[in-house]
């Protein structure tokens, strides 16, 4: 079975930004935006803080996440709980996108039947 963490052996990809981009948790943008709030912040707050407060994961990723960083440390983790999560995640995204289509579908149908203005009989 395939594993986004298999490959996690040096620090940097141990770090809690890697493997939330590399679950899937969080975007690229996510991230990169975070750590400029990160360094740009007056007092020190952790990455995973900061992800939560901009609403990029929950507390329950984050938590889920860090489970796995202290796995790859040589604690336990909970493998089912990180799929439940990232299933979750997707099932969100998903419909998410579903209500932007259907959105996008009821807007294209006002404008396909409103009246032509443009056809010059003063209808």
């Amino acid at each position: 079975m395939w594993w986004p963490f298999r490959s996690m052996r040096r620090r940097s990809d141990q770090s809690i930004g890697s493997i939330l981009l590399r679950t899937g948790f969080i975007t690229k943008s996510d991230l990169l935006q975070a750590l400029r709030q990160k360094q740009e912040a007056a007092v020190s707050t952790r990455l995973g803080a900061i992800l939560v407060e901009q609403g990029a994961i929950t507390a329950a990723q984050l938590e889920r996440a860090l489970e796995f960083q202290r796995s790859l440390r040589g604690q336990r983790m909970d493998y089912a709980a990180i799929t439940r999560d990232l299933i979750a995640k997707a099932t969100s995204d998903l419909e998410n996108l579903h209500g932007t289509f259907a959105e996008l579908e009821r807007i294209a149908n006002e404008i396909a039947h409103r009246p032509d203005d443009a056809s010059g009989d003063g209808h």
